[in-house]
């Protein structure tokens, strides 16, 4: 919506008088930055317009990547928590023949 705004013809019969709609890139980064953890980060980028600028959506970047970091942490961490828990039934099962 705030990159590609609707026509105004969409609007209907209003006779009032209004300009065409622009992009608004500045209340979109800030919408990526805000729900970056709710939002398809390729299609996000790929929505962007080609000019856009790295050190525009820098901090969106940035927490994606932080976001991915501590998911990555927490699923080795539970995959060896279940690792240790199959060995330890494993042990027992064997210690009870």
């Amino acid at each position: 919506m705030y990159l590609s705004p609707p026509d105004v013809h969409c609007l209907g019969p209003i006779k009032m008088e209004l300009s065409e709609p622009q992009a608004n890139l500045k209340a979109a980064l800030h919408v990526l930055e805000l729900h970056h953890s709710k939002l398809n980060t390729t299609k996000a980028i790929n929505l962007l317009p080609a000019n856009t600028q790295i050190r525009e959506i820098r901090v969106f970047l940035e927490s994606v990547l932080e976001e991915k970091a501590q998911r990555k942490r927490f699923d080795q961490v539970l995959k060896s928590l279940l690792q240790a828990e199959f060995l330890r039934v494993n042990w027992c099962f064997v210690g009870t023949i």
